[in-house]
């Protein structure tokens, strides 16, 4: 019969996904405001390019571009700390 408690391998990959977690947070948040906050709209909130835009108040294109440059830097911040993405 189950017990309900998840397996030892579970756990490890669940304090694996918190640390990583983290880490994102934090670097997100070592991010410039003009990357930054194109980021939280789009892939923490789920919000849409054109409404991410509309939000802020850029263009379209601009927010694309700047989604676009802010993901290189949060991959090179990440990278920087070790992680090979």
């Amino acid at each position: 019969e189950e017990t309900g408690s998840p397996a030892p391998a579970d756990n490890t990959l669940d304090l694996e996904q918190q640390e990583l977690h983290q880490v994102l947070r934090e670097e997100l948040q070592g991010l410039p405001e003009k990357y930054r906050a194109p980021l939280a709209l789009v892939y923490i909130d789920g919000r849409s390019h054109a409404d991410a835009a509309q939000a802020i108040g850029l263009p379209r294109g601009s927010m694309a571009k700047r989604v676009g440059e802010g993901l290189d830097r949060l991959r090179e911040r990440l990278v920087d700390r070790g992680l090979g993405l």
